[in-house]
């Protein structure tokens, strides 16, 4: 009789996590030059042109709009901050 490994989340397969979806990444309004975006997931690279749509896996998108959404925060926070600095400063 063989032992059973037990399946841990590690081992087990993410569903829907290499299903194509469509990701458009924005232009910067006001810049001529628009950088290409460059995602890398687990040593998997994209380099995304911005304005266009393109297929990616799914896990590609998600990195993506998770940067997106933490970038947001992050401003959030500095601009709190300053507030904070600026009302104690009297100005």
């Amino acid at each position: 009789m063989a032992d059973k490994k037990p399946v841990n989340q590690i081992d087990a397969p993410v569903v829907g996590a290499n299903d194509m979806v469509k990701l458009t990444i924005p232009r910067i309004q006001g810049e001529k030059h628009q950088p290409d975006e460059f995602i890398s997931v687990n040593g998997k690279t994209y380099l995304i042109q911005r304005g266009k749509t393109v297929k990616v896996p799914r896990y590609v998108a998600d990195a993506y709009n998770a940067s997106v959404k933490n970038q947001a925060k992050a401003e959030e926070y500095e601009l709190s901050k300053a507030n904070v600095i600026d009302a104690r400063d009297g100005k």
